[in-house]
């Protein structure tokens, strides 16, 4: 499974089943999308990196609510009931670095 997107700023806690967050802005350069996802409850935000073809049909819906469902692999994120990205849970993800130390 992959994700189809990447947390690059923020924590991952704010992304969990039932949170309250809000679509708070979508910048788009070259080929990648940032969205800014805001907690209603503190304010807290993440950033997510996604293609810019969906941030592009986002930008309508920035102020929306966004809805998260769980899964055993990660998050599911949706905007009036279209799934708009899915964030993989880093503990299941197939590309997980450790360092080994001797």
């Amino acid at each position: 499974m992959y994700a189809s997107a990447q947390i690059i700023d923020g924590s991952a806690v704010l992304i969990g089943a039932g949170s309250e967050l809000t679509l708070a802005s979508v910048e788009v350069t070259g080929t990648i999308a940032t969205l800014v996802l805001r907690s209603a409850v503190d304010g807290a935000s993440v950033s997510l990196r996604v293609s810019a073809q969906v941030g592009r049909v986002l930008a309508h819906a920035i102020g929306h609510g966004v809805d998260v469902s769980a899964t055993s692999a990660g998050h599911l994120l949706m905007i009036g009931g279209e799934a708009i990205a899915f964030v993989l849970d880093p503990a299941t993800s197939r590309h997980h670095h450790r360092r080994a130390w001797p």
